[in-house]
């Protein structure tokens, strides 16, 4: 058996470096499990797109942000000819406010388009059926206690 400088064999320093080694990668894992979990809380919690509360840059563009929530209900035939929503009550989140925007959002069936343009709504498409709905979208401000609101006519 070789003595070495440090007083150790050869055999119990091969040992030592082992341990070393084993010590090291499971350091290293526990780092990397630990940025990969800040990653994976990062993408979840701050992205926002994973929440049911859409973010929107001010009151009137949530306002908007409704309207286009209610045709997608109608597109999703939630919304039924000779239907209207008493107000479903919805909330947002407006950028840079702490709490969130409380909107109230109606949908109502007003008729059926008799193949005239009208003014303001979207064009028919082929297929649809002409079936137009009134859009009432409110959206109420917590912070300066404004109300925005949008009014529009859709035809399916």
């Amino acid at each position: 058996m070789e003595i070495g400088r440090s007083g150790y064999t050869n055999q119990e320093q091969m040992k030592r470096n082992k341990g070393v080694a084993l010590v090291t990668v499971l350091a290293i894992s526990i780092v990397v499990l630990l940025a990969l979990g800040g990653i994976y809380w990062i993408v979840t919690n701050l992205m926002s797109s994973s929440r049911t509360i859409k973010t929107y840059t001010s009151v009137k563009e949530a306002a908007k942000g409704g309207v286009e929530e209610a045709i997608v209900w109608i597109r999703s035939n939630e919304i039924t000819p000779n239907d209207c929503t008493a107000g479903r009550n919805i909330q947002y989140r407006i950028t840079d406010q702490q709490e969130s925007a409380n909107g109230v959002l109606r949908v109502c069936f007003i008729g059926v388009a008799s193949g005239y343009q009208l003014t303001g709504a979207s064009d028919i498409e082929s297929g649809d059926t002409g079936y137009m709905y009134r859009i009432i979208s409110e959206v109420q401000d917590p912070r300066y206690n404004t109300q925005y609101r949008v009014e529009a006519v859709f035809v399916k």
